[in-house]
């Protein structure tokens, strides 16, 4: 996939996202967990994620990501916190125009990305991070062990890694992901 096709794809998810969920913006993390979601559900971006602070992140999508704001096709504003800062994009009036010129979304993609709005489009940014980081650690669990792990050793393993999420919330994503078939 090409970078113009990467861009589209990002902005067809983001705006779809934001239309179902009526909000005006998403945060970075949203982006970075529904675009690593929505590979899980068989959209191919190509983009490759690795596991993070906040669970999985690729640093390919946060070059599509400048680039988007770069070409004005997403509106960035930071948010000073306390103790952080915030990112957050919403769709730019030419975004439409640029993945309608680019037309590469292809009829598969915009299925999964509903898919992806339906699932998702509700949870909140630490909901997303806990579906994220669950998903990925069983992959890579699998990946290193070859074999499927248990769901108690990818709910303990999660939980040592993000010990601000009770082990029942942890478990509680596991058992959501299987009734989404992505684990």
């Amino acid at each position: 996939m090409n970078p113009l096709e990467r861009m589209a794809l990002l902005l067809h998810l983001m705006r779809t996202v934001l239309d179902r969920s009526g909000h005006r913006y998403l945060n970075k993390t949203q982006v970075q967990k529904l675009t690593y979601l929505a590979q899980a559900l068989g959209l191919e971006s190509g983009f490759e994620f690795r596991m993070h602070h906040y669970g999985p992140y690729s640093f390919d999508l946060e070059g599509t990501t400048q680039a988007l704001k770069g070409y004005k096709l997403i509106d960035c504003d930071l948010s000073d916190y306390e103790t952080y800062q915030e990112y957050s994009f919403s769709v730019g009036e030419k975004a439409q125009l640029f993945v309608d010129g680019v037309g590469s979304v292809s009829e598969k993609q915009r299925q999964v990305i509903e898919s992806v709005a339906d699932l998702f489009a509700s949870k909140t940014t630490g909901e997303l991070e806990l579906l994220g980081t669950v998903h990925l650690v069983d992959c890579l669990l699998m990946q290193s062990s070859g074999t499927k792990p248990t769901q108690d050793v990818v709910v303990n393993t999660v939980h040592a890694l993000k010990p601000r999420f009770s082990s029942g919330d942890v478990g509680g994503a596991y058992m959501e992901l299987a009734s989404m078939h992505l684990i």
